[in-house]
């Protein structure tokens, strides 16, 4: 592994440029996600086109997951002795570790049925799932925008406590926002 290193280090440009590609893609495909979720749901329905649209952006997130992790696995490396105790550090690693379970979830429960899910008239196992995939857009976009600002807020000095704090309680409220959403969206008549 220790040869390694030299490389890593005197590509770190190549690995950083990747990394934010890789950040650009995954932030940007959840967005649009959840956007086009909304966009879509007007008419009060999902069709088969427009569930395969939804399906896409999640391959580009997937894939921008993907890219994002391993350009920083190799730009954290060379720093890991110094980057370990850092708390941003170890804050954008739990946003990570949420966007990677929070994906899983949105592909094993909601994307296979997103069709049924998002009909008007639909059973009541069809409206706790419709309500659990507003709650997981809603992580997604946190995380990968908690990612983001960790990156980029370089000078930020902030302990691990009130940082995580912090995140969790801006995860819970836009938790809470994609119910009401939800509840407006999908109010019965």
């Amino acid at each position: 592994m220790l040869d390694i290193i030299p490389f890593l280090t005197d590509n770190r440009v190549l690995f950083r440029i990747l990394h934010l590609l890789a950040l650009a893609l995954g932030m940007g495909a959840a967005l649009l996600a959840d956007v086009f979720l909304i966009k879509f749901i007007k008419d009060a329905k999902i069709t088969e086109k427009e569930a395969d649209i939804l399906r896409t952006f999640s391959k580009a997130v997937w894939f921008g997951l993907a890219m994002f992790f391993i350009s920083g696995v190799a730009l954290t490396l060379p720093r890991l002795d110094t980057l370990i105790s850092s708390a941003k550090f170890q804050v954008k690693i739990i946003a990570i570790l949420v966007i990677i379970i929070n994906g899983a979830l949105l592909n094993t429960i909601v994307g296979p049925k997103l069709v049924e899910i998002f009909a008007r008239e639909t059973s009541k196992k069809f409206q706790t799932a419709r309500k659990l995939a507003f709650g997981l857009g809603a992580v997604s976009v946190t995380s990968w925008f908690t990612a983001f600002l960790l990156g980029a807020l370089r000078t930020l000095q902030i302990n691990f406590g009130p940082l995580l704090a912090l995140y969790v309680g801006i995860l819970t409220l836009n938790i809470l926002i994609s119910q009401i959403v939800e509840s407006q969206l999908f109010k019965k008549p």
